[in-house]
């Protein structure tokens, strides 16, 4: 497992998240990591997508993951995927 800074390279407003280290075993697994570390919809949300989820928990849409900047870290001692700490810009 590696450790991963991913960082928005659009405009940040407030009330959205900036950037998170996480844990991951790639670079596009690191992509595709919510800094809330809320991953997919709610099952018992049926009138959302995933898409939708992401950006209505502050964060950029599942299209545009590719604009992530990430770095590579280091390696992390834990084996759990994940958020390890995140930066939220507070309105």
């Amino acid at each position: 497992m590696n450790l991963y800074l991913i960082e928005r390279t659009d405009t940040i407003d407030y009330d959205q998240y900036k950037s998170a280290v996480v844990a991951a075993t790639s670079e596009d697994d690191a992509r595709n990591i919510h800094p809330s570390t809320k991953s997919i919809v709610p099952e018992d949300t049926d009138s959302i997508t995933t898409d939708t989820y992401y950006i209505l928990e502050s964060w950029i849409s599942l299209t545009q993951v590719g604009t992530l900047k990430v770095t590579l870290l280091g390696k992390a001692i834990s084996k759990e995927r994940g958020v390890v700490v995140a930066s939220f810009i507070a309105g």
